[in-house]
């Protein structure tokens, strides 16, 4: 706990290189996977409500004890549950959302790949329950394509997660779905010490953006997360 509050303290005051506040992530920051992303694709009205306040929202997410799906005394109806849209959680974002291949290649897989930690037999995801979700740059590519400043804005995800070793580094798995991202990390020749500086003695896992990965790819990341992990699955 001690070591998310520090990471909300940071973040609370960071900002990227358009001044925009940083994202910190979606799902739980207490489990054992820590899965990273190029970047949030959302833009416009959505990012406005769903990544440029993440920190704030996971503040207020503590300030007020909320849960994933707790909320009967606000809500104070019979469906009482915490639901999208009338609140918006990072804990567990968009709750309840149906399992959809077709509307989302990513989060099918993200499903795919947690099952293994706890098999899912219904209709609407999970998976936030068993990992925490965060992205490699908080600039968006696609909308800045000027490459030099991505790699800014990554160098300067990494300074924020050196600064907050104590949280990132508790995490047992870390999936580097971000592709090229993910290059300095790899380089031992040129940072030797990057990734444990950052960490520790996490399992990491290489791979794809997972809205690209083939089927084989998928099998490849759960039999690591089990061996891993222990499940003997």
């Amino acid at each position: 706990m001690n070591a998310f509050r520090h990471v909300l303290d940071v973040y609370s005051t960071a900002v990227d290189l358009q001044g925009n506040p940083e994202f910190v992530g979606y799902g739980n920051p207490f489990s054992d996977v820590l899965i990273i992303g190029q970047e949030n694709a959302s833009e416009g009205e959505e990012w406005e409500k769903f990544a440029k306040d993440n920190c704030q929202q996971w503040i207020l997410t503590f300030k007020d004890n909320l849960r994933a799906h707790e909320l009967k005394e606000v809500l104070g109806s019979q469906d009482s549950d915490y639901k999208f849209p009338e609140f918006f959680n990072p804990r567990n974002p968009f709750y309840p959302k149906k399992v959809d291949y077709k509307e989302s290649h990513t989060w099918f897989n993200y499903q795919k790949i947690m099952d293994v930690v706890c098999p899912h037999s219904g209709n609407v995801y999970n998976f936030f329950d068993h990992c925490f979700i965060t992205e490699m740059s908080n600039i968006n590519s696609n909308h800045n394509p000027r490459t030099k400043d991505v790699e800014r804005s990554i160098a300067h995800r990494f300074d924020l997660m050196k600064e907050t070793k104590d949280f990132w580094s508790h995490f047992k798995i870390v999936i580097f779905a971000c592709g090229n991202y993910a290059d300095a990390i790899r380089n031992r020749e040129r940072f030797p010490t990057l990734y444990e500086d950052m960490f520790g003695s996490a399992e990491p896992i290489f791979t794809n953006q997972l809205s690209q990965v083939s089927k084989e790819e998928i099998e490849r990341i759960k039999r690591i997360v089990i061996d891993t992990l222990d499940l003997g699955v």
